[in-house]
């Protein structure tokens, strides 16, 4: 398991604190006992503690950016048919490492903001679209790997503390959906479903599906 964070400024008042993001991340290093990294643009920064499973390499580290296409990502979980993607999408994407992260930037350049109706596994994403000015949240259909968000109106921790890290903390956490992309840019925000392109990806994989899963609980 890895652990991700960030920080999204919609109205345009200022930037986000990296800072605050690597604090966020540090608080998760049991998560993540590898590597930390942050990155930072505009309205957006992210986070991430690396547990090194698929690619061993610096080449894998996140937040990993694309410069060609101006996205960056971070990413908790695993791509159980990113074999299958790579070589899907290798005739029009120039890989770099062979970790299953850079497979979510190909897969967004490829098919947009369907890339995840493609994916079978289980994970957190948070993607950012620099050229587009968006994020998206998405996490598996299950909801195995949790995706929490909060406002600054909230006054809630972002995401569940680990109990190892942060014995003494609390929060009240707000969940995505399963099986759900959350699109967000300055002054606008929209869900996307996912739950039977999900299905029909897992059917293909070879994978018996599960029922079918609402909002999880905090």
């Amino acid at each position: 398991m890895c652990g991700i964070a960030g920080e999204i400024v919609l109205d345009r008042s200022g930037a986000p604190d990296r800072s605050a993001v690597e604090r966020m991340t540090d608080t998760m290093q049991c998560r993540g006992p590898d590597g930390a990294g942050s990155w930072a643009s505009g309205w957006v920064a992210l986070g991430h503690r690396r547990l090194s499973i698929t690619d061993l390499s610096p080449a894998a580290a996140q937040p990993m950016m694309d410069a060609r296409s101006g996205v960056a990502v971070v990413f908790n979980g695993c791509i159980y048919n990113y074999r299958e993607l790579r070589t899907e999408l290798s005739d029009g994407y120039a890989f770099a490492s062979t970790s299953d992260t850079e497979v979510i930037i190909a897969a967004y350049h490829r098919w947009g903001e369907g890339f995840v109706e493609h994916l079978v596994g289980m994970f957190a994403i948070v993607l950012v679209d620099q050229r587009h000015r968006k994020v998206l949240l998405a996490r598996d259909r299950l909801g195995i790997k949790r995706s929490t968000s909060r406002s600054p109106a909230d006054g809630t921790a972002s995401r569940p503390p680990c109990p190892r890290c942060s014995p003494q903390a609390a929060s009240t956490p707000a969940s995505t959906p399963s099986g759900c992309t959350t699109t967000t840019s300055p002054g606008t925000r929209s869900w996307r479903g996912t739950d039977a392109a999900a299905r029909r990806a897992q059917a293909r994989a070879g994978n018996r599906p599960g029922p079918r899963t609402g909002p999880a609980a905090a």
